[in-house]
C-alpha cells in the first residue's frame, strides 16, 4: 500500500462546471468514502478534524447543575446560587426536597426569563421553604424540572449547616 492512498488509489481531483451545491455533496462523499475506506485499511491520505454544534432534540441541562456555597450557612450566607445550562428555552420548575420526601420549596420560572432560558440560567434562593419556615440542617435533594414535559432534567444536592 502506498502513503498516496488505498491499495494505489491516489485521491482525483474533480472538477466540472456545475452548481457550486453538486460540488459541495460530491467532495462530502468524497471525504465519507475517503475516510472510510482509510480508516478500515488503517491509512488515511489526509486529515480529518471536525466539530458540530447540536442544536436539537430533546430539552435537557447541559452539564452539572451548581450549586454555592456549600454548605450553606444562613449567617455567612445571604442566599444560595443554582447554576445550570439549559438547551433550549423552557418552562422550569425547581423542587428542593427533604430526605423524608416532602418538597420544601417550589420555584417556577418561565422560558426566555432567566432561570428558563437557553444558556447560563442563575437561581437565587433565600432558604426559606414555601410555608415561611427555615429549613433545618442537613442534605437537601433538588431537581429541575421541564414543566412543559414534565420530565426531570437534573438532580442536585445542597447542604445546610448554621453552625
Amino acid at each position: 500500500m502506498s502513503k498516496s492512498g488505498i491499495r494505489g488509489f491516489s485521491p482525483v481531483i474533480i472538477y466540472a462546471n456545475i452548481t457550486s451545491m453538486r460540488r459541495y455533496f460530491l467532495s462530502v462523499i468524497l471525504l465519507l468514502f475517503l475516510t472510510v475506506a482509510g480508516s478500515a485499511m488503517g491509512t488515511l491520505p489526509f486529515s480529518v478534524r471536525s466539530s458540530a454544534e447540536v442544536s436539537g432534540g430533546p430539552y435537557r441541562v447541559i452539564g452539572d447543575a451548581l450549586v454555592y456555597p456549600s454548605p450553606f450557612n444562613r449567617a455567612r450566607d445571604k442566599e444560595l446560587i443554582i447554576q445550570y445550562r439549559l438547551s433550549h428555552d423552557t418552562d422550569i420548575d425547581i423542587f428542593i426536597i427533604s430526605v423524608s420526601g416532602d418538597i420544601l420549596k417550589k420555584i417556577s420560572l418561565a422560558a426566555g426569563h432567566p432561570g428558563g432560558s437557553a444558556g447560563l440560567n442563575k437561581v437565587k434562593w433565600s432558604s426559606r421553604a414555601d410555608d415561611g419556615t427555615l429549613p433545618g440542617n442537613g442534605i437537601y435533594v433538588g431537581t429541575i424540572v421541564d414543566r412543559l414535559n414534565n420530565q426531570v432534567m437534573k438532580k442536585f444536592k445542597l447542604t445546610i449547616n448554621d453552625q
